[in-house]
């Protein structure tokens, strides 16, 4: 390699802490560089420098963006090819190459799409959804096929509307969207706080399990830290207020906020039967003096709570140690 300031041929590789600005942050890396023996001038190594700029961007992205390692993993867990995960995400696919290479970083938009994903895997589907228009019928599918098996039942039914088995955590009960719908309609025509929503979703299907071995909806519940609430609860609410079912407000008190759900059509009660009518009205009525933290606390006290494991679903089994 020549020197282009003073001709000379003799060079060596020196390692040294140098500062770098990526996207207005500051990187400090020690990165090989050549130089001139003769007059210390840096020289030109394309191996050399695209190891550096590889170096560097990593170093960024484990600081304040993502790892292209994380990006690969994610794909391939999937099976997901580049040509459809870039689709998902929205971007070229020498653009996503670049990113699981590590030679360039995702730009705003793209960080946040990928962030989400990665943060939460359940986010794929509605992100799928969005960019629907970008796929053919048969990417659509394949992207569906190779998903579901890893999304749980209550997205699947709710948001890809695949029939799931009957089991004890569902109740031994095909899922139904339209009772859904009319149970949060009723519960929620007065507006409810989303904790104490969710407690009295799950009286009423286990109530219903109680007193007629069938659930009323057909979804899986899970324990977790504020008592028993539908298995990806989040999905479920932002389906429903999409297809504008329900509002979704955050009301900000003097000490704390809260997120507040009310219905934004009406009831249709033929979706119900009478009996399964007369449980909405008994959890209804029997919750309708307690606040949120005495909900909960009532909920901690149930079987079904106190003998799952964090985060496992829940036998419905357990209904029949019901305190209502």
């Amino acid at each position: 390699m020549k020197c282009y300031v003073c001709n000379g041929t003799d060079t060596i590789i020196k390692e040294y802490k140098k500062e770098f600005i990526i996207k207005g942050e500051k990187i400090v890396e020690t990165i090989k560089s050549r130089f001139c023996t003769n007059c210390n001038k840096q020289i030109y190594d394309e191996i050399l420098d695209e190891e550096a700029a590889k170096k560097v961007l990593l170093a960024y992205s484990k600081q304040y963006g993502i790892e292209p390692d994380k990006i690969k993993q994610f794909r391939k867990k999937y099976h997901l090819s580049q040509d459809l995960f870039a689709k998902i995400i929205g971007c070229a696919k020498k653009t996503l190459i670049s990113y699981e290479n590590g030679t360039s970083i995702p730009n705003d938009t793209y960080m946040i799409i990928i962030n989400t994903i990665l943060e939460n895997e359940e986010t794929i589907q509605p992100i799928i959804e969005a960019n629907r228009i970008r796929f053919t019928e048969e990417e659509y599918h394949k992207i569906k096929s190779k998903i579901y098996p890893y999304i749980g039942n209550n997205i699947k039914s709710i948001c890809f509307q695949i029939d799931q088995e009957r089991n004890p955590f569902n109740g031994f009960t095909k899922f139904s969207i339209e009772k859904l719908k009319t149970i949060v309609v009723f519960l929620t025509m007065n507006g409810i706080n989303k904790t104490k929503l969710l407690k009295e979703l799950f009286y009423v299907d286990f109530k219903c399990y109680k007193m007629f071995g069938y659930s009323m909806t057909g979804l899986e519940y899970a324990r977790l830290p504020y008592g028993p609430v539908p298995d990806n609860f989040e999905i479920m609410l932002q389906e429903l207020e999409k297809s504008e079912i329900i509002d979704y407000k955050k009301i900000i008190h003097e000490n704390y906020e809260e997120d507040i759900i009310e219905s934004k059509i009406k009831i249709d009660p033929s979706i119900l039967d009478k009996e399964e009518i007369k449980i909405l009205n008994f959890v209804k009525d029997y919750f309708q003096s307690f606040n949120v933290s005495k909900i909960v606390e009532f909920s901690h006290k149930e079987a079904a709570y106190k003998n799952t494991k964090p985060s496992e679903l829940i036998d419905y089994q357990y209904a029949f140690d019901l305190q209502i």
